[in-house]
Formats: C-alpha cells, structure tokens, sequence
C-alpha cells in the first residue's frame, strides 16, 4: 500500500469520515477526494469511457475487469475459479476436465460466481451438460470446458468432447442470472416493444401458488 502514488475515494458512501480516515491509515496519506467531489468523479469516469470507445480521445483508456471469479464446482463441492476476479474483459479461458464416475456417458458442469473456496458459498449460474458421449473412467480428462465473458457481461460455457468432436454450450446473462432462452426474448425486443398485455387485455391476477423451477 505505501508504494501507491494517489487513492481517489468514488462514490457517495465514500464521503464518510470514518472511511476516509480508514483509507489513510492504510495507505499512509490522504486520500485525493477531498480535492476531488466523488460524485462527479463517476460522471467523468463515464464520460471518458464514452469519449474512448466512440474514438474521440486517445488520451486515456479504461479496461473493464471482472469484480467476481467465474468457475465450475470439482468434486468434493470445491469451487474451481476459471475466469479470476479482476480478469480484464473480454476473457476467455479454456479447462479440460471429465466425468467423476466411471462409465459416465455425460457430464455435468455447475457454473458459480464468487470468490468462495466452497462452490455452495457463491452465486450459482446454471448447469451445462455434455451427454451421449462414449463411456469414459473416471477422471479422464478429455473434455474441454472454455468460459467467454464478452464486454455485455454474457458469459458463455461451452463443452466439447474432444474424442469425438460433440459439443454443448449455454449464454448466461452473469449480472442477473438469465440463461438462453429469455435472454434471446430479451435481446429481440426492440426499442418501441411494450412489455405488458395488450391494452385490451386484462393483467393476470396474482396467485399465492409458487412458480415451478426446474434444476
């Protein structure tokens, strides 16, 4: 911490005395938001970002990073961090695993967001499942798993099995958890799209029966 030059504060909550004076003592210095009003800090943060992705300014550039891990849970329940927190995005990193019993003719990967050691302890995303492959043992690992985090925080898991060319993938929105299908019914809307019933048509009355998930 002594060898950082400048710590700017951003953010309303940051205006706390005790912050402040929590950020001193760790870093040995003020911090630069008493010069620096943090709530317009994050309104020129945006407008720099606008300026360098419409080509307006080469002066400064900023990098997305991820505030999470993604990964996959391994045996035992450990969570295994394929794209690790602070990765710059787009990420993309491939694993090879396989199945867990012998004779599996599929495999099953549930996808996590967190920087929890155990995977039950960070926020599950989904599963993805390779099946009708050829029988493997235990622990033979010829099946590539690659994680993709594009610059819309869509993180897509794909699955191939290497041996015999079959793949399986699945697009998960990671900031809200959607999957495929009603992330497709989302990005297909257009602008002037209402979202509602018809203007003519009754709302359907709430029901204290809870909806069906699925695993």
């Amino acid at each position: 911490p002594r060898e950082i030059d400048d710590v700017v504060l951003v953010g309303g909550m940051t205006k706390m005395p005790r912050v402040q004076e929590v950020v001193a003592e760790l870093f040995g210095r003020a911090p630069v938001s008493q010069k620096i009003n943090p709530i317009e800090a994050v309104t020129l943060g945006c407008a720099i970002q606008a300026a360098s992705i419409a080509g307006d300014t080469k002066l400064m550039h900023l990098d997305d990073v991820t505030a999470m891990a993604f990964g996959l849970e391994a045996g035992g329940g450990a969570f295994i961090p394929i794209i690790r927190r602070g990765s710059t995005i787009p990420a993309s990193r491939p694993v090879r695993t396989g199945p867990y019993m012998d004779g599996a003719t599929s495999v099953v990967v549930r996808v996590y967001q967190g920087d929890e050691k155990t995977a039950k302890d960070n926020r599950f995303l989904g599963v993805v499942m390779l099946d009708g492959i050829a029988p493997k043992r235990a622990g033979e690992a010829d099946i590539d798993v690659t994680f993709d985090l594009d610059e819309d925080s869509i993180l897509t898991v794909t699955m191939l099995d290497v041996e015999a060319g079959k793949a399986g993938s699945k697009r998960i929105h990671a900031e809200t958890g959607i999957d495929d299908e009603d992330l497709d019914q989302v990005r297909g809307l257009e602008e002037d799209d209402e979202v509602g019933p018809e203007p003519d048509e009754p709302a359907a009355e709430a029901t204290s029966e809870p909806a069906e998930s699925s695993a």
